[in-house]
């Protein structure tokens, strides 16, 4: 009839308490909070975490767990923002539209009061803000520019670099030549952002077939859902001859083109795919080698400068991770 309490951050601990239908598991949230972590929730958390690549013991033994899109955004913010998140577990998830499917799990298992811990997640804008809301346990921030290597973009730290025979055959002279060179590469984009536009405008984004149609029983059936899809689309895509679609689509293209100059000549820091423009970089051999190690090195000089846009940054993931 012994009883024994024990608190502990061994994982081996922790996990020998999920083996056990003798132990009861509490998670410690805060100095007054004490949550239960229920036995016959163990298959859902599991099956969340284990998306997120955690275990439920590192649930516990972590802050939380803090999710990116890609491998390059976990090396970089834990370069130059480690004494943010050395507490934090720090997972690439493989993608804008896998981080959003994670929120929207995890938040449907918090709805339900299931123990999940805290997560966080950090993904790109890509143009297209999300509908999705923070909630008590999963908190995100997407960032205000397309890309995390947005603000990468310090033109005197990567004409230092440049200068660095590790990164570069091609040194630049002043700050002034690196941002010809990125500005260049830049609005080089900003025809296929038109292109993107006028082709969204025209409601040619939408033409698609939902395939749950496949399921909806006899083959008369799905024959019937098919067809008055093919005829929504049919009406959607009525733009006359190809001569009119054309002219139609030049004209689209000149206006919106014209309007993305304007926007983008003081604004392409933060309008252009900043990810692109350092592949283009080393395409036209301006750099040279691994680029995760070029923008591993360009953030902790940023850090070590303070320079505003890391402190913008370094203020925005502070704020969401603050709980």
């Amino acid at each position: 009839n012994l009883q024994l309490i024990v608190c502990s951050h061994s994982a081996e601990i922790l996990a020998g308490t999920f083996e056990r239908s003798s132990c009861k598991l509490f998670h410690l949230r805060n100095g007054s909070m004490l949550a239960r972590v229920q036995y016959n929730d163990h298959g859902e958390i599991r099956d969340l975490l284990r998306r997120l690549g955690s275990s439920e013991s590192e649930a516990l033994l972590y802050k939380g767990t803090v999710s990116v899109e890609g491998p390059t955004d976990v090396e970089v913010i834990q370069r130059g923002f480690d004494d943010l998140v050395s507490k934090y577990r720090i997972k690439a998830r493989g993608g804008r539209s896998v981080v959003e499917g994670d929120i929207k799990l995890l938040q449907d298992a918090e709805n339900k009061g299931e123990e999940i811990g805290n997560h966080f997640f950090v993904f790109d804008l890509d143009r297209k803000p999300t509908q999705l809301q923070n909630s008590e346990n999963v908190r995100f921030l997407q960032l205000d520019r397309v890309c995390l290597e947005n603000y990468l973009l310090d033109c005197e730290i990567i004409c230092a670099l440049s200068r660095e025979a590790e990164f570069s055959d091609r040194p630049k002279n002043t700050e002034s030549d690196v941002e010809t060179v990125l500005k260049a590469i830049a609005v080089g984009q900003i025809g296929e952002v038109a292109s993107r536009n006028v082709f969204r405008k025209l409601g040619l984004e939408s033409v698609c077939f939902k395939m749950d149609a496949l399921t909806k029983g006899t083959p008369e059936i799905v024959a019937s859902a098919l067809f008055e899809q093919i005829t929504e689309n049919a009406n959607r895509l009525k733009l006359g001859e190809e001569s009119k679609f054309q002219a139609d689509f030049v004209d689209m293209f000149k206006l919106e083109n014209e309007t993305l100059c304007k926007m983008w000549d003081s604004r392409w820091v933060q309008l252009c795919d900043g990810k692109r423009l350092f592949d283009e970089l080393r395409r036209q051999k301006h750099f040279k080698g691994d680029l995760l190690k070029l923008k591993k090195e360009i953030v902790h000089r940023m850090k070590i400068k303070k320079t505003s846009d890391y402190n913008d940054l370094h203020t925005k993931i502070s704020q969401l991770l603050v709980h």
